[in-house]
């Protein structure tokens, strides 16, 4: 870089020739300035030099943006974009739009972001720099997801990849293609997203990617797999990146395939694996610096605990999660909120959530998410008697799927409420196969619940699919009690079982559900036995005679039940309408 010399012209108060100067090398192709060394230049130009050279006031901007002081870059930004407009120089002009774009989006100011948007769409067709247009194409495709526009998104990044193929830029076609993966996953274009891995992929055969777009690739087919339900296949890919990330030089992605690896791990029901991978991924959010990635964390634990029926703690770490002060986030996890609140029978807050949630989501174009939110909102619905809405909500739902040839949604899939909605789309007639097809192949026993009562449906066609679904998800499970050492308890356990007052297809999740409060990990039958006695409408001294245990162990157990239930005695009126709660959330789990 010619710094001495920019600065003997400095010295001597040619701030034009230093200007000059200095511009010209920020735009040298084969030039890296030094931005330390950029800035301290730019200090000693005098302020009024800036006012009408946009040049400066563009370098000027990169310096603020690197200190993060986005106010006076907007100040920088907005006046160099006036004067490059003056000079019709639309190049510069577009680059300053598109930055203030950046600027307003990371605020998540989406409305004025959209307005630079349009300005800059504008000055696409004005644009001369041909080496130019592709990153612009590539910046708009980035951000139009935010503002509701997810099929113009997959438009400019099309557009971009045949920019830069043409000019032979196979870095940027592989940034490209990535991203278009990504947005068709987006869209429910599974297909189509996968295309685009296997072209990233031939493309990595003739050029040498870095680590970190091995890595991205990885994190994109682990990503597919999972999302199309195919978890083996997700489990393999995600084991394979996290290797792959510890030996190699891949920043964020050491942390996406530890995070993605527990997620689909938590979606096979392999808990005490998926709680060890999240642990792991919390130390690398230390290690790494990346704080941001925190509430992900905690959102996706949450989301463990309400799969695994511990609501309490579960409500502790998406609480946690929701602190978060990106909107993005915060919009995601109050669909976590939400599942948790109807799991527990809080339906009408669970609603609100939901309907805020899925407002951000139409904007922002995310097809998948929307019909994710479509799931929940139909089971709501259908607890709060709104029967006309659900059955709007299982509509859309199951078109969108039936379009798209999905069976299985990843974001905020859990069996009881899956089961519970596509068991309605059965009653409604509403893609019926389609809804079979989920059921079997990833609700299983969590259905029965809710396809018992079809066999009284008023339609033959209803109640012949019904007992053909149950009798494919036979449910006589063998449970061995050898293990429990009193016999009072082991009777009673037995008894339970034999009068069907405890459902052997739920009986090991009970078991791991309804374990000590000090170890999680040791079962206890007498609580087990407790709660199969208390919601068949015992007493606590009818209780107490049966398990050979004093009426104040058996109060206590109780208590322990309703804690794990997350029933609070302060949400409800009396004990009677209590009891009946904690009896429903047990017969929707497929307990009873």
């Amino acid at each position: 870089m010619l710094y001495s010399e920019i600065l003997h012209h400095l010295n001597n108060q040619k701030y034009e020739r230093a200007a000059e100067l200095l511009v010209a090398e920020a735009a040298c192709a084969g030039t890296q300035l030094d931005p330390v060394a950029l800035c301290q230049l730019l200090a000693e130009f005098p302020r009024e030099l800036f006012d009408a050279n946009p040049d400066l006031l563009r370098l000027q901007a990169r310096c603020l943006l690197r200190d993060e002081r986005l106010d006076e870059a907007v100040t920088v930004l907005q006046r160099a974009n006036l004067l490059f407009m003056a000079q019709q120089d639309y190049n510069f002009a577009a680059e300053c739009t598109f930055e203030l774009v950046r600027i307003y989006h990371r605020r998540e100011d989406f409305r004025t972001a959209l307005l630079y948007l349009q300005e800059a769409e504008a000055l696409l067709p004005q644009i001369t720099d041909e080496a130019l247009r592709p990153h612009l194409h590539l910046r708009l495709a980035t951000l139009y997801p935010d503002v509701g526009r997810l099929r113009e998104a997959i438009e400019q990044a099309r557009r971009a990849y045949d920019l830069f193929k043409f000019v032979g830029d196979q870095a940027q076609q592989f940034r490209t293609i990535s991203l278009l993966s990504i947005l068709h996953r987006q869209a429910g274009q599974y297909d189509q997203a996968s295309a685009y891995l296997i072209l990233a992929r031939s493309l990595n055969t003739h050029v040498d990617l870095s680590a970190e777009a091995q890595a991205m690739l990885l994190n994109g087919e682990a990503h597919v797999a999972w999302y199309r339900g195919d978890l083996n296949t997700a489990l393999a890919k995600a084991v394979e990146l996290r290797q792959y990330t510890r030996t190699q030089p891949t920043g964020k992605f050491q942390l996406y395939g530890t995070l993605v690896l527990a997620n689909i791990q938590r979606n096979l029901g392999q808990y005490a694996e998926a709680t060890q991978t999240y642990g792991a991924a919390r130390r690398l959010v230390a290690s790494l610096n990346l704080p941001l990635f925190a509430p992900w964390i905690d959102a996706q634990t949450g989301w463990l605990h309400v799969l695994r029926g511990e609501y309490s703690v579960a409500r502790q770490h998406i609480y946690k999660a929701l602190e978060t002060h990106d909107r993005g986030q915060m919009m995601s996890f109050n669909v976590n909120l939400a599942a948790l609140n109807a799991l527990t029978g809080s339906w009408h807050r669970a609603e609100t959530l939901l309907r805020s949630s899925l407002d951000f989501y139409l904007r922002s174009g995310d097809e998948l998410a929307i019909h994710e939110i479509y799931m929940q909102l139909a089971y709501v619905d259908y607890k709060l008697g709104k029967i006309e809405s659900a059955r709007a909500h299982i509509t859309a739902l199951f078109d969108w799927l039936h379009q798209h040839h999905i069976f299985y949604l990843p974001l905020w899939w859990h069996p009881q409420i899956a089961g519970q909605v596509c068991a309605l789309a059965i009653a409604e007639e509403t893609h019926p196969l389609l809804a079979e097809r989920m059921l079997m192949r990833h609700v299983q026993a969590a259905a029965l619940p809710f396809l018992r009562p079809l066999l009284e449906h008023a339609a033959e066609a209803v109640r012949e699919q019904a007992r053909h679904l149950l009798e494919m998800l036979d449910d006589d499970v063998v449970i061995r009690l050898d293990g429990v050492k009193d016999p009072r308890i082991r009777q009673v356990l037995e008894s339970l079982l034999a009068q069907g007052i405890l459902r052997r297809s739920g009986f090991v999740r009970l078991q791991e559900t309804l374990t000590t409060a000090q170890n999680r990990r040791t079962r206890n039958p007498v609580l087990v036995a407790v709660f199969g006695l208390y919601v068949q409408g015992a007493s606590r001294e009818e209780i107490a005679d049966q398990i050979g245990r004093a009426v104040d162990t058996v109060r206590n157990y109780i208590t322990m039940l309703y804690a794990t239930f997350d029933l609070p005695q302060s949400d409800f009126r009396n004990d009677m309408e209590r009891r009946q709660r904690l009896f429903e959330l047990a017969k929707e789990a497929g307990y009873i």
